[in-house]
Parts: structure tokens; C-alpha cells; sequence
């Protein structure tokens, strides 16, 4: 029982600070980016987040093939994790060169409230959060689809493959090779950001995806390795442009002043609620016997896309 609290505690704690690093770096390089360059810079940061994803892959599917399932199982699984502990030390490191994008006046003034007591300036931050609770909503929804289909890809169908077909290092094997190739999309999304305008390059991602979406996933569905790369590569393309390009519209709908604090609590809402839980619904669906409401459940989120994205047309910055 201590065991298994003690890692559920520890991923609560990897999750806040995903929650900080993820969303606070994709604001961070949306600010410092020069004039043209914010959805290149800001893409890059998300590729950040996927090489680690990819990277995680790769080292199940490398001790897999090493250690057998057996061995995996029992204790190799931790192995990952502590090769995953080192890349602190290099977020720490780059920490101590990188300057500050907020304005100087509002730097010093948060500075002085944190040292004076730091339980007012939180509640007055959250109390600013709530006040925006509609742009939370829009965040959310613009954020959703993609990453619902991309944990449906890339997690859900990966373990139903792997545990149907009796080789899972071979279905995380597939999916790091198909990732690798995410890097670029989503560089590729950033650059038509900024090249082509951010609504309607989200519009054109979700739109293709409402349509590939059902496709992908019914054929992902066999459990089979050629079904699973065949799926994969079908999603990849519209998952991962579209994931390029929204985060840096939904930093922006957001000021300046409350811009990671929002950004980064909506983000986390949905990921934790819907795009994380996504593998969940799927394989409660599949035990119950309704997989066919799988795609009826996925749509829905990519209505809820469209609608926002729809709604934004006519914001001034886009």
C-alpha cells in the first residue's frame, strides 16, 4: 500500500510541475520571440515536450527488448524514470542565464509581495484566474481535441495493441519511430502560425482531424502492429500541426499580466480531465462493449474546437 501511494503522490507532483514547466515555457518563448517568430518559437517549446514523450517511448521499447516482459513488469520500469531525473540538472542550468520577459516594474513589485508574504499574492493571482473563467473555458476548448486524439494515438493504442497482439516493446517500438517525425510537424504548425495567421491554421487542423479522427482510430482499434502504424500515421500529421499552432493562440488570448497563470491552470484542466483521461474512456467503453461511442465521444471535442476557434475570427491579434 506504501508503494503504490507513494508513486501515486510522486506522479501528482510530476504533474505540477509539468503543469509549470510545459505551459510556463510555451509563454516564455511566445514573450521573447521577435516579431513574426512568436509560433516558430512557441512550437519549439511544445517539440521540447515531445522528444521527452518520444524519448520516453524509446526507453520503454530499449529496456523492453533488454529485460523481457517479465523483467519489466517486476522491476525495469523504474529504469526510465531515473534516466528521466537527469534532465533537471540541464532545466536548472539553463535557468540561471535566461532573463525575465515581464516588465521590469511588475517584476520588482511581485518580487517585493513574495518576500513580504507569498500566500497573498497567490490568492489575489487565483482570485484573478477566476475573473477570467471565460477565457479558461475558450483555452480549454481551443487545447482538447488534439491532445484527446494524440493520448488516443499514441498511449490507448499502443497498450491495446501491444496487450492483443502479445508484443508491446514492438508497439512502443512503432510509436517512437512515428514521433520522431512529430518534431517536425509541429515546428512546420508554429511556422503556417505565423506564416498563414493562427485561426485559420487551427480552424483547417481541427476541421481535418474531425474528419481522420474516426478513420484513424477504427482502424487503430484491430490491435494489430500494421493497424496501430497505419493509425498512427493517418492522426499524426493534423494532431501534431494543430498542437503547433494552438498553444500560441492561447497564450495570446490572454494579458500579458495573467497570461501564464491562466494559460497554464486552463491547459492543465484539460489535460487532466479530458485528454488524460481519454485512454481511460476508451477502455471502459471497450470493456463494456460500446467501443462503437468511442468516435461519437471524440467528436464531441472536436465540435466544442471548431465552435471556439470560430468564435475567435474576429479577435484583433489574429
Amino acid at each position: 500500500m506504501a508503494a503504490g501511494t507513494l508513486l501515486v503522490l510522486l506522479r501528482m507532483l510530476q504533474g505540477f510541475s509539468v503543469g509549470a514547466e510545459f505551459t510556463g515555457s510555451i509563454t516564455y518563448a511566445t514573450e521573447a520571440a521577435a516579431q513574426g517568430r512568436a509560433g516558430y518559437l512557441s512550437s519549439l517549446a511544445v517539440a521540447g515536450g515531445l522528444l521527452g514523450f518520444s524519448l520516453g517511448s524509446l526507453c520503454t521499447a530499449v529496456f523492453g527488448w533488454l529485460l523481457g516482459p517479465e523483467a519489466m513488469a517486476s522491476w525495469g520500469w523504474r529504469l526510465p524514470f531515473l534516466l528521466g531525473a537527469a534532465v533537471a540538472w540541464m532545466g536548472l542550468w539553463m535557468r540561471r542565464g535566461m532573463p525575465e520577459t515581464l516588465a521590469a516594474a511588475v517584476t520588482h513589485q511581485d518580487s517585493a509581495l513574495r518576500v513580504a508574504d507569498l500566500g497573498g499574492p497567490v490568492v489575489a493571482l487565483l482570485r484573478e484566474v477566476v475573473g477570467q473563467w471565460r477565457l479558461v473555458l475558450q483555452v480549454i476548448g481551443l487545447v482538447t481535441f488534439a491532445n484527446v486524439i494524440f493520448y488516443l494515438a499514441f498511449v490507448y493504442l499502443v497498450d491495446l495493441t501491444g496487450t492483443r497482439s502479445g508484443q508491446p516493446a514492438a508497439a512502443n517500438t512503432i510509436t517512437t519511430v512515428v514521433q520522431l517525425v512529430d518534431l517536425l510537424f509541429v515546428i512546420w504548425g508554429g511556422h503556417l502560425a505565423d506564416r498563414h495567421g493562427m485561426v485559420p491554421v487551427n480552424r483547417c487542423g481541427n476541421a481535418l482531424l474531425v474528419l481522420l479522427a474516426p478513420i484513424g482510430l477504427l482502424i487503430g482499434g484491430q490491435g494489430q502492429l500494421l493497424q496501430l502504424a497505419m493509425a498512427q500515421v493517418l492522426l499524426v500529421v493534423p494532431v501534431i500541426v494543430t498542437m503547433g499552432a494552438q498553444v500560441l493562440l492561447g497564450v495570446l488570448l490572454v494579458p500579458e499580466r495573467q497570461r501564464c497563470a491562466v494559460f497554464s491552470i486552463a491547459y492543465s484542466l484539460a489535460m487532466a480531465l479530458f485528454a488524460g483521461t481519454a485512454p481511460l474512456v476508451a477502455s471502459w467503453l471497450a470493456g463494456q462493449q460500446w467501443s462503437a461511442w468511442l468516435v461519437p465521444y471524440v467528436l464531441l471535442y472536436g465540435a466544442a474546437a471548431l465552435i471556439t476557434v470560430q468564435r475567435l475570427r474576429l479577435a484583433p491579434m489574429v
